[in-house]
């Protein structure tokens, strides 16, 4: 939970003298000239705080609570697909990315009839969000998933649920009530 439009890039030492000699931004050579401009101080200082909360063990240890009780609560629906390891020690814990085979529409459907009931889910990236695939009606697939070789009639139904420190068991039940109503 940081500032839209700021993050770290890490380079390693041994790839500074490559990538630092081109500039990303072209202006006042700040940051040794890789990025001029002013930098945003404010959401620096967000994202520092954000950094440190996701560190923090005991949150990171309830979110990956929470995705297994999600999947718990999941997997036994007809035709669900965990996209990804299967093995949730190997997951990142933030997320879940499902897809709903036997759904009566795609999955930029479902994250609508979702937000129509007050749940924010996503599909695909928000770099593809308004692209459709000229062979059919879905929205593209997510890159990501393409990448990881899932079968495109999977990725065409997969939504991405995100999960936080800051959601709870009761906000878990009512996701499962609604996707069980809607699948």
């Amino acid at each position: 939970h940081g500032h839209k439009g700021l993050g770290i890039i890490y380079i390693a030492q041994k790839l500074q003298e490559h990538i630092l000699n081109k500039a990303l931004i072209i202006g006042g050579g700040q940051e040794r000239g890789f990025r001029s401009g002013t930098e945003n101080v404010n959401s620096i200082i967000a994202f520092a705080k954000a950094l440190e909360i996701s560190l923090n063990p005991e949150k990171r240890n309830k979110v990956k609570e929470l995705q297994k009780k999600l999947w718990m609560k999941l997997k036994n629906l007809k035709s669900v697909i965990l996209n990804g390891p299967q093995n949730l020690e190997n997951r990142l814990g933030g997320n879940l990315n499902l897809s709903f085979m036997d759904l009566k529409f795609n999955s930029e459907q479902l994250v609508l009839q979702l937000d129509l009931r007050g749940v924010c889910v996503s599909s695909g990236s928000a770099c593809t969000s308004n692209k459709k695939n000229s062979e059919d009606s879905f929205i593209e697939s997510s890159y990501v998933l393409r990448a990881c070789h899932i079968d495109e009639n999977i990725a065409k139904r997969a939504i991405r649920i995100s999960l936080s420190w800051m959601n709870d068991e009761t906000e878990l039940e009512k996701l499962t009530e609604i996707i069980t109503k809607l699948v």
